[in-house]
């Protein structure tokens, strides 16, 4: 008589049980599996799909009923991308891109601090935003560039200290350059630890 293949784990747990064997215990990946019939015929015995005695038994969850064994395959994780960096150093007048002083986060590596700017490890769509201030007596014109054009601007009035930010999702493709540039006017950074410019991205999907 044919058993599915849970009625057949049920059997060798109790096998395995009964005869003393050790069953050592280790973390299982998340798996993809091929789907088969529900049953084994004949010609088509367990032991082809199921570990041998002298395998170790690992924790998950085990497969449902007409899932082969052996036909496990690692899922592949979402690639993970972001930074996040912070106070602009000299100059701080138009016309240049702006050097950030301290990165907070860089999964992934692709911020440059040496040149400032972020290097597309992937094809995909990735989220940026940015902030800063005006000096005392000038406003300014902040862009996000891609490439070296720019996508959007911020823009701070001209009273003393008034904030600028904006935001956007990008379609980059791999090796694609973005930064941040000071196009107009000027902006203020705090001389102590304060911070006031800041400057932020990561991969949406």
């Amino acid at each position: 008589m044919s058993k599915t293949i849970s009625e057949v784990i049920a059997c060798l747990v109790v096998i395995y049980l009964t005869a003393g064997q050790s069953c050592q215990l280790s973390t299982v990946t998340l798996y993809k599996t091929t789907q088969l019939p529900n049953t084994f015929s004949n010609t088509h015995t367990a032991a082809t799909h199921l570990p041998s005695a002298s395998h170790n038994v690992k924790t998950g969850t085990l497969p449902s009923p007409g899932i082969r064994v052996d036909s496990f395959l690692p899922v592949i994780f979402s690639r993970k991308v972001a930074f996040s960096v912070r106070k602009a150093t000299e100059p701080l007048q138009a016309d240049t891109r702006i050097h950030f002083r301290d990165v907070l986060a860089n999964v992934g590596g692709s911020w440059n601090p040496e040149s400032s700017e972020f290097l597309a490890p992937y094809d995909g769509k990735y989220f940026f935003i940015f902030h800063a201030i005006g000096g005392r007596t000038s406003d300014f014109t902040m862009a996000l560039m891609k490439n070296g054009k720019f996508e959007v601007t911020a823009y701070g009035t001209l009273t003393a200290f008034k904030h600028g930010s904006n935001s956007a999702v990008l379609e980059l493709k791999r090796e694609d350059k973005v930064s941040l540039k000071l196009q107009q006017g000027a902006i203020y950074e705090h001389s102590g630890n304060e911070t006031y410019t800041t400057f932020t991205g990561f991969l949406v999907f």
